[in-house]
């Protein structure tokens, strides 16, 4: 089996992806509730007089609003950190074997498309060393490899005890991590020189 290249450009990619997932839940979250809000609010101004009555719908939009745009802003800083840390050089890449995975329950407010749910089953990665990463739930990993790109379930499903993985991270936010089955990737050369 022929294993593909991994280089600087596909790790940031990758990233960057990782850090979109983190933040769209709780953003796609928070939109679910200040669209009817403010529909609501339109709608009493233009059909009753006392329009004071649109005011207990108005502050929690508002409130939502204003936490919505933060959590973009946030994310954007965070997209030009990790641009920033790799441009820089101070990705950390390690080989781990894999424990095991592990599925989990825990609580993050997310929408599951018809409505919201503060629950949710989560896939972790054990890995013997110690560390651990959470499968964000992608339609496609990998999507720059030619030959390797794979859904969540997909990456599960080749994900075998004792596999060897690299494992990407950087010092700044360890949640915001990759990791890389060593039996279809390899590291590029300069970027192993590089680190």
């Amino acid at each position: 089996m022929k294993k593909e290249q991994l280089k600087i450009e596909n790790i940031k990619r990758d990233l960057i992806s990782r850090a979109y997932f983190k933040n769209s839940n709780i953003s796609e979250w928070r939109s679910r509730f200040f669209v009817p809000l403010i529909a609501i609010v339109v709608i009493i101004c233009l059909f009753f007089e006392k329009k004071w009555i649109c005011i207990p719908f108005l502050l929690p939009a508002v409130y939502h609003i204003v936490i919505y745009i933060r959590e973009h802003k946030a994310y954007a800083a965070q997209r030009r950190e990790i641009a920033d840390v790799i441009n820089r050089g101070d990705v950390s890449i390690a080989r781990y074997k894999l424990s095991h995975i592990a599925t989990e329950t825990i609580y993050e407010p997310h929408s599951t498309g018809r409505r919201v749910s503060a629950y949710k089953e989560i896939k972790i990665f054990y890995f013997t060393e110690g560390g651990s990463w959470r499968l964000p739930n992608f339609a496609r990993h990998y999507g720059w490899s030619k030959d390797y790109y794979m859904s969540s379930v997909g990456l599960e499903n080749i994900s075998l005890q004792g596999d060897e993985f690299y494992y990407v991270s950087f010092a700044g936010d360890y949640d915001i991590a990759y990791i890389y089955p060593c039996k279809f990737f390899e590291l590029d050369e300069s970027l192993t020189q590089e680190l």
